[in-house]
């Protein structure tokens, strides 16, 4: 495209990829309905297609803003094609799923933190794409054994699946990609293929195919430049907290096994991208909870109060949200490594981590459903909360007085907006609006306090 200026030769690109992804979407549709594919076959065809046709993007497109702008017209073109009934074969599947829309926000997601390392783009998209639709065939074709997440139900030999084919993928892109050492490919495929499995197991109608890439993204950028022996100690961990956490649900019952699995992927997100102090205040609010839990109910927990998937997330999401954003600022280019944006992350993080132990605990008292005569604990919870996490202040890097800031008050203000909000007639009743409300009464209370924070720390 000699001559071309710059920008018309990028839009030009644009143009081309676009077409391109529509008539080989539109060309396996079509093969789809002609070799009468049942639906799920149907529909891995179009993913698998979609996910080919992307392998070039980091190599043409010159620029996020590019990319952007070409996941945006892939979302209208599948909008408009499930308006007006067109490529049928994404549609026709049994169960409900906006995977089919997700899948090129994980391809720009993708793209955005990886377009610079080729290898972390290939392995997220080896995911996407091949561990996925060979999981969900293998798990139609010959699922034995099921469990459950929320109202889904997935096959044990589907993840498994996932598990071995992401592995061999992960492994093979690194040896011949990179010159990392055979061992060391070893030790970051297996804890790759383990944690996106364990994403891939919890995640709900196509969410994984935004979970994927972005956990991928992050753990590839943390994993190449460590030595055998810390990837060996990582995977330990990985392992050691998994079972802790599967010893403690079995034990005091506190959350049911795909509960587990998104807590425990939690607590090794906070490690990994955080440190070990970002481990130890979850940890210290889960003891907490436990053992308060177990003297409310005298160690008998009533049948059905286990927590799932979307309670789980909705305690632990904000916190995540924290790490996230410290992990992701050096991959982004935001202007700050992710060490010092991690630092900077932990005072609110501890103050979250104090706020979500204030709700917890709250409820135990006053439940959801709580009749009248019910006990009301008022703003002690917060209180409480902020006593168990003010010994972590010392370990800031901000300094104590800046951590126990966000301590003291991020929880009193989380409670009281938690307990204004639920005494209205707005908000739904509804499962799982209680754990939504939690999650936007933390949130909300993280910003009113950050404004507060800076003009007495950075002033």
């Amino acid at each position: 495209m000699m001559g071309l200026d710059p920008v018309m030769s990028e839009l030009l690109r644009i143009i081309g990829l676009w077409t391109m992804n529509l008539l080989g979407l539109a060309a396996a549709d079509r093969l789809a309905l002609s070799t009468r594919l049942p639906p799920e076959g149907a529909r891995k065809l179009i993913h698998v297609t979609a996910g080919c046709l992307a392998i070039p993007l980091p190599w043409v497109l010159r620029s996020n803003v590019s990319m952007l702008v070409l996941a945006g017209g892939a979302l209208v073109g599948l909008l408009t094609c499930r308006r007006l009934g067109l490529l049928k074969s994404i549609h026709a599947v049994e169960r409900s799923s906006t995977g089919d829309l997700l899948f090129p926000v994980g391809i720009a997601l993708l793209f955005l933190v990886g377009r610079s390392e080729p290898v972390l783009y290939l392995i997220g998209l080896s995911y996407m794409v091949l561990s996925d639709a060979l999981a969900a065939l293998v798990g139609r074709r010959y699922g034995r054994s099921s469990y459950s997440v929320e109202l889904q139900s997935k096959s044990v030999e589907g993840s498994v699946t996932f598990f071995v084919v992401s592995f061999v993928a992960a492994h093979l892109i690194l040896l011949l990609g990179t010159e990392m050492p055979r061992l060391t490919t070893v030790l970051v495929a297996t804890q790759l293929a383990a944690l996106v499995t364990c994403f891939e197991a919890i995640s709900m109608n196509g969410d994984d195919n935004v979970l994927v890439p972005l956990v991928t993204c992050l753990v590839v950028s943390r994993l190449v430049d460590l030595p055998s022996t810390v990837l060996a100690r990582d995977l330990f961990v990985q392992l050691g907290i998994g079972v802790l956490v599967a010893l403690a649900t079995v034990r005091w019952r506190f959350a049911g096994a795909t509960g587990a699995v998104t807590l425990a992927l939690f607590l090794y997100g906070a490690y990994a991208l955080g440190g070990v102090l970002w481990i130890v205040a979850p940890t210290l609010v889960g003891i907490t909870y436990v053992a308060m839990r177990a003297a409310h109910w005298n160690g008998e927990a009533p049948s059905g109060s286990n927590h799932q998937v979307v309670a789980v997330f909705y305690v632990t999401v904000v916190a995540a949200v924290l790490y996230l954003i410290g992990a992701t600022a050096g991959l982004l280019g935001l202007g700050a490594s992710a060490e010092h944006t991690t630092n900077l992350m932990l005072a609110p993080y501890l103050g979250t981590s104090a706020a979500g132990l204030a709700l917890l605990v709250y409820t135990l008292w006053r439940p959801w459903d709580a009749p009248v005569e019910a006990l009301e604990p008022g703003l002690v919870p917060a209180v409480f909360a902020a006593a168990v996490m003010a010994p972590l202040s010392v370990f800031a890097p901000s300094g104590a007085p800046s951590a126990l800031l966000w301590i003291a008050l991020t929880p009193l203000l989380a409670l009281s907006i938690y307990r204004k909000v639920r005494r209205g007639s707005s908000w739904p009743r509804a499962v799982p609006w209680n754990s939504r409300l939690q999650a936007a009464a933390v949130a909300t209370a993280l910003v009113i306090v950050t404004p507060l924070h800076v003009s007495l720390f950075n002033g």
